[in-house]
């Protein structure tokens, strides 16, 4: 069996690549892919009245609906930020706490996992930076 290597380029290109992984400039386009994710599964929750996990939020005290779901004051305040190092994910609306957490006299309706990310979460944040990835790995000369 002969095996012929031929040098059109083609290793140099693939190092080239591999190099730019080693610098980590993959770091940041996953992290903006990622961040891309986050926002788009935290404006589905709020147009679906329901946490990360499904479940729907607490009804008002009076039984009426949340209006989480109509005011867009705290689904508009997210800062969520891509850096080398990960995803920073804020809300600077004083009340965000207390729907996140809940208080003596309000249910929790949570906005974001605070533990382990949801199997949902996961696999589209994970896509997302795959493709990032995927993208720096192929082909483009």
């Amino acid at each position: 069996m002969k095996i012929t290597v031929s040098n059109n380029g083609g290793v140099e290109r693939f190092q080239r690549r591999l190099e730019r992984i080693a610098r980590g400039e993959h770091r940041l386009p996953i992290a903006q892919a990622a961040a891309g994710e986050v926002r788009e599964l935290i404006a589905e929750e709020f147009a679906q009245g329901q946490d990360f996990t499904g479940w729907p939020w607490a009804s008002k005290a009076d039984g009426e609906r949340s209006f989480l779901t109509e005011s867009h004051e705290l689904a508009g305040a997210f800062e969520i930020t891509a850096e080398e190092d990960g995803v920073s994910i804020a809300n600077p609306t004083p009340y965000a706490g207390c729907h996140q957490g809940g208080t003596s006299r309000m249910p929790a309706r949570k906005m974001l996992p605070e533990d382990e990310l949801p199997p949902e979460w996961e696999e589209r944040i994970g896509n997302a930076g795959h493709e990032v990835f995927h993208e720096m790995l192929e082909d483009k000369e």
